[in-house]
């Protein structure tokens, strides 16, 4: 079962709870959320992106990348992570290597405009209509991640990372962590990696609240919004 299934049940219980946070306090429901990520896969279909396809998203933390990775699993795709500091050859090697049919992007970004592909994501979404319920691709297609990792050494190479298991790995995490609807996590990690990604899964399955940052830096104002926002976890 595709995990996007699991925020649809979520954001039909709890609509109007924060989902993610924005640094500046900012805060994007649930439902907010939803409607974001089916305007999104509706501007792909648009590109003529359907399920099945590989998209590349390279993102900083932020919620338009969230929502964005939530509309390309609704639509069917397969979302293809690159970390936003990577260098333009990295990005179009990723792209030739996986087959991307798309890289989106939040803002054009001097020596990327070359690599083919690339969908700037639009200032705003409002203008494009939500994908209806019933267009979602949501178990079209069994591959939820390509993420590329070289270890130590070598080329990057692309692992492949099924629905399956990214649910597995919500149980497991869940069962280890014993993290519930209540918890509420401040985030610093790259949310183009797996270890905080996974735990964008986990809430978005349970219905806790994501407060993001771009990065661990500012130690006493973390902790200063640790203690404010009531922070339960920080991985």
């Amino acid at each position: 079962m595709s995990i996007a299934r699991n925020f649809i049940a979520t954001a039909n219980r709890p609509p109007g709870k924060p989902f993610l946070v924005s640094p500046d306090g900012t805060a994007c429901t649930y439902a907010g959320a939803l409607s974001r990520a089916r305007r999104f896969a509706a501007l792909l279909r648009s590109q003529g992106v359907g399920p099945g396809d590989r998209v590349i998203l390279t993102f900083p933390n932020s919620v338009d990348y969230l929502c964005s990775y939530l509309g390309t699993l609704m639509n069917g795709c397969t979302a293809v992570l690159v970390d936003f500091r990577s260098r333009p050859r990295h990005l179009d090697y990723v792209r030739t290597n996986s087959g991307a049919s798309v890289w989106v992007t939040p803002t054009r970004r001097p020596g990327f405009d070359a690599i083919p592909n690339q969908l700037v994501l639009p200032e705003s979404l409002d203008d494009q209509p939500e994908l209806p319920m019933d267009r979602l691709g949501l178990d079209a297609n069994p591959l939820a991640l390509i993420m590329y990792t070289s270890g130590s050494t070598g080329v990057p190479k692309g692992v492949r990372l099924s629905h399956a298991n990214l649910q597995h790995t919500i149980r497991s995490i869940t069962n280890w962590a014993r993290i519930d609807g209540t918890d509420r996590e401040l985030t610093t990690l790259s949310l183009t990696h797996l270890f905080g990604l996974a735990h964008l899964h986990i809430y978005w399955t349970l219905g806790g609240t994501v407060y993001l940052e771009a990065k661990l830096h500012d130690i006493p104002g973390l902790m200063r919004r640790i203690s404010r926002e009531g922070i339960t976890s920080f991985p």
